[in-house]
């Protein structure tokens, strides 16, 4: 029964992760992997596409999916596949490691959270490195408790191989180093031989990283370099990051935290569960000390990472999805603490709050700035069949840029300056010298950049345009955001009423 119960809950998981695949478009960072992979015409030329041009990235990931793309296929749907995978895989080392810590009921519980959690199903369907380094982390631990407890060679050698492919993907792998080091140093005396292994296994892993170990000291300022919070209500630094960390593993992030009477709701029933999972755990001393000693395990993990990543520059959840899996096994402890009914209860309204998390993502309702939520393949429609060979397209999102050279490679498209002289040499070299009949703005201002960035440009284009007998004939708007308004009021940034709005311009003597 335990294992159909189980199935069912890898179904359901993949059916999330699934529904939709192919259907939204790219956004942002995805472009950026996809372009790399499309345009490298070897491995050793996407190792030094990344390791050149990208700090803070680091080439494991885009050359595993290179290799998927040349195996499966380099569409949209091929590369999101690979983090939906990867995103089932990450269901199952859950399990097998709540089960290692604590028992099968437990794990089942933790399996089934993880299943339907808004934020692995949100990052399970991102061209990213998401979910593959997630699971590599949640892999490693569940390899470090198998190394301490017992000396097994495959053990050994799992744990170094995990750790090795962790730290060729992303720093964030050293995040989860320090609370392995802090638990088996806190319990050296119940692991005499187990801290022996561990170091043995961590000097191997350091020999193995020290072939790209030059890209860590380069990026090393880079990643210390805090860059705050913008959440007018919660500027409080590092703090109001730690409190987002757990509103996102929670909710996810397609939950506005403004959304007060949902936030309230979730906030309510994780406060039950988490004060229940302490009081059981630490005040009633009801287990043995095994299961005291994997609780500790769990929570040194979930609060080091999560404050270290606070700390960060790269200071966002979705570096450590992998604490989300502890979360969820923290949180079933929690539910299983109460008696039949109140526990069901419990996972019912857990159930509830993903499925309206959910209901978001697929509506395309996300808080801000995310995937999914732009239709950059009718945008770049739109402005294909508005716009000849000789005209003139001018944009501000890389995103469009992706989805126009795909529509037609062969027109003239050209990203917004970063400064207002490239815009009027943008303006002398193509408008003025080729006498460009028409001119369209692609603006998305939620492109994945600071709105403010180029709004200095765009009013010394139009400017240029209004001096220069070029009339507004078109005004498209895509992607609406009818709370825009309401946003405006809580977040410390402008939030347009339309994520991307086109402006094509003619010059009015062309039609004398």
């Amino acid at each position: 029964m335990r294992s159909i119960l189980l199935a069912g809950i890898f179904i359901l998981g993949g059916l999330l992760r699934f529904y939709n695949l192919e259907k939204c478009c790219l956004h942002g960072d995805g472009v950026l992997t996809a372009g790399i992979i499309s345009d490298s015409k070897s491995l050793m030329e996407t190792w030094c596409n990344v390791t050149g041009g990208f700090r803070g990235d680091l080439p494991a990931y885009y050359i595993i999916l290179d290799l998927w793309s040349y195996l499966v296929g380099d569409s949209v749907f091929c590369l999101r596949l690979f983090s939906l995978v990867c995103g089932l895989f990450f269901i199952a080392v859950v399990y097998k490691l709540a089960k290692l810590l604590f028992d099968r009921r437990t794990a089942i519980l933790c399996a089934y959270l993880s299943a339907i959690s808004p934020f692995l199903v949100f990052y399970s369907r991102k061209v990213r490195y998401y979910s593959l380094s997630s699971f590599l982390h949640l892999a490693s631990l569940y390899s470090f408790i198998r190394v301490i407890e017992k000396n097994d060679f495959r053990n050994c050698l799992f744990y170094t191989l995990l750790t090795v492919a962790g730290l060729y993907v992303n720093y964030s792998t050293f995040l989860f180093l320090i609370p392995q080091a802090l638990f088996i140093t806190l319990y050296r005396r119940s692991y005499p031989s187990g801290l022996k292994r561990w170091l043995q296994c961590l000097f191997l892993v350091f020999i193995l990283w020290f072939p790209i170990s030059g890209y860590f000291f380069r990026d090393f300022i880079l990643l210390l370099q805090a860059e705050g919070f913008t959440h007018t209500p919660l500027k409080a630094g590092w703090l109001a990051s730690l409190l987002y960390f757990f509103f996102t593993f929670s909710l996810g992030v397609t939950v506005s935290p403004f959304n007060y009477p949902v936030v309230a709701a979730g906030a309510v029933v994780y406060f039950i569960i988490m004060v229940k999972f302490l009081k059981e755990r630490f005040f009633i001393r009801q287990t043995d000390r095994q299961t005291d000693r994997n609780v500790v395990f769990l929570i040194i993990t979930i609060l080091t990472v999560t404050l270290l990543c606070a700390l960060s520059g790269y200071n966002s959840s979705r570096y450590i999805k992998a604490v989300s899996g502890l979360y969820a096994i923290a949180t079933a402890l929690g539910i299983l603490s109460f008696r039949k009914r109140p526990a069901l209860v419990l996972i019912l309204a857990i159930t509830l709050l993903s499925a309206y998390s959910m209901h978001n993502l697929y509506a395309k309702k996300e808080y801000h700035r995310k995937e999914f939520a732009d239709s950059w393949d009718k945008i770049s429609e739109y402005v294909d069949v508005n716009s000849d060979y000789k005209d003139v397209i001018i944009f501000n999102g890389p995103a469009f840029e992706y989805y126009m050279e795909k529509a037609n490679p062969l027109k003239s498209i050209h990203s917004i300056p970063e400064d207002e002289e490239g815009m009027r040499q943008l303006i002398r070299e193509y408008i003025e010298q080729f006498k460009a009949e028409r001119v369209i703005l692609a603006d998305s201002p939620l492109s994945g950049l600071r709105m403010k960035d180029f709004e200095d440009e765009i009013v010394l284009l139009k400017d240029y345009l209004a001096a220069h007998n070029y009339r507004l004939v078109k005004q498209e708007c895509f992607d609406r955001d009818r709370r825009a308004s309401l946003r405006r009021k809580f977040v410390d940034r402008p939030f347009p009423d339309c994520r991307t709005t086109v402006y094509v311009y003619e010059h009015f003597k062309s039609k004398m």
